[in-house]
């Protein structure tokens, strides 16, 4: 269970930087970034450590490899909770990067981890996403 205080912090951030990304505003996205980043940190060791705030900053991370680490990052915590819906999530943003970058091997292996832990999942627009990402990999 997440903090009801951090994941309106995480959503706030999430939100405020598609905006500054919208808008090109570099400056107001690199201190948005920065407050994530740090929110991240401040909790990685805790009890309020939880899988949203490092998929978010994974999915606002420009370099792959960095991005690569905060998925991992947010699917090692997804894996103490045992939320196969995070693990999910996790595993098809971090399928989808790979396949932007070129990582076709890795993002149909990353892809295919999803669809499994999405099997028993309610999320239907997971689920077509993921058999959209896969689909286009063939």
């Amino acid at each position: 269970m997440m903090n009801t205080k951090i994941y309106k912090q995480v959503h706030g951030y999430a939100t405020d930087l598609l905006t500054a990304a919208e808008k090109e505003d570099i400056p107001a996205f690199t201190k948005l970034y920065d407050a994530l980043k740090a929110l991240c940190y401040e909790h990685e060791d805790g009890e309020k450590n939880h899988p949203v705030q490092w998929e978010t900053l994974a999915d606002f991370t420009e370099e792959t490899e960095d991005a690569i680490a905060f998925y991992s990052k947010a699917f090692g915590c997804a894996e103490d909770l045992g939320d196969k819906e995070f693990l999910a999530s996790i595993s098809y943003s971090w399928a989808f990067l790979l396949n932007d970058d070129g990582q076709v091997e890795a993002a149909k292996d990353m892809a295919t981890q999803a669809k499994e832990y999405s099997e028993n999942s309610g999320d239907s627009r997971l689920k077509e996403d993921i058999e959209a990402l896969l689909n286009a990999m063939i």
